[in-house]
């Protein structure tokens, strides 16, 4: 259903509530093998959601795994992270219910942009609005546990989460948060850029030995071109 006043476009309430149900239902399972019509109808109705809910691409593959697997061999049993998806998306069913702004599905210029980039050991990124730049070393025990493209994404969504908490940005507010690797990822407006043009980032999250004001130093001289005046390193909020 779409809203012209509000700009609203949202899942109607008999579908919301249908399709909540047909969750329910596959959650009430618990090990119990599904059968794959089961399967292949929820992940049909939740890609239907999907292409106003863009997001909700990400979480999807788990549950298209699943309904392989059915088709292999005669049904499936649903994996704990397979139910987390479910559990999540019955989340998002109630944000489609309520309503997506249309604004969100159309193309528009960024009120900020981002560049972030992540390698094994190191998360890292900067605004190119207000120059503030942050790095977070991956403590050892959690290292090698989760992909490069994980990470990548990782460093998206926290440089989103600062400019969020130090910009209290209004409704409407749009931000670009730009990697050099996630070439892959199912949003509605992707872009990738080479390594080198992403020198910044790349190594504010590999130099994680120099001190703030020293990898502030040595960025503002090396690639003064790639960020704004005010640029300079500082530590994460510790809720980040």
């Amino acid at each position: 259903m779409i809203d012209t006043r509000r700009l609203l476009i949202s899942l109607p309430t008999n579908k919301f509530t249908a399709w909540t149900a047909n969750i329910n239902g596959l959650l009430l399972s618990k090990g119990r093998r599904v059968k794959l019509r089961s399967l292949e109808t929820m992940v049909g109705q939740l890609q239907y959601v999907a292409n106003i809910m863009i997001q909700g691409n990400l979480f999807l593959g788990r549950l298209r795994s699943a309904v392989l697997r059915a088709d292999k061999f005669k049904g499936t049993r649903l994996s704990s992270e397979e139910t987390k998806d479910l559990v999540l998306w019955k989340d998002f069913l109630v944000v489609a219910h309520t309503g997506i702004n249309l604004n969100l599905l159309t193309t528009q210029e960024p009120n900020n942009i981002l560049r972030t980039d992540a390698c094994e050991h190191g998360l890292g990124g900067y605004s190119l609005k207000t120059g503030r730049a942050w790095r977070w070393e991956i403590p050892l025990h959690l290292r090698w546990r989760k992909s490069i493209n994980f990470l990548e994404f990782l460093a998206c969504v926290v440089g989103i989460m600062l400019s969020i908490e130090e910009d209290d940005p209004s409704a409407g507010y749009c931000y670009l948060s730009a990697t050099d690797l996630l070439r892959r990822a199912s949003m509605n407006y992707t872009q990738w850029f080479a390594g080198e043009d992403n020198w910044v980032a790349d190594l504010l999250s590999r130099d994680l030995v120099s001190a703030d004001h020293e990898i502030t130093t040595i960025i503002n001289s090396r690639f003064p071109s790639q960020v704004p005046k005010s640029f300079k390193v500082s530590s994460l909020p510790a809720e980040i």
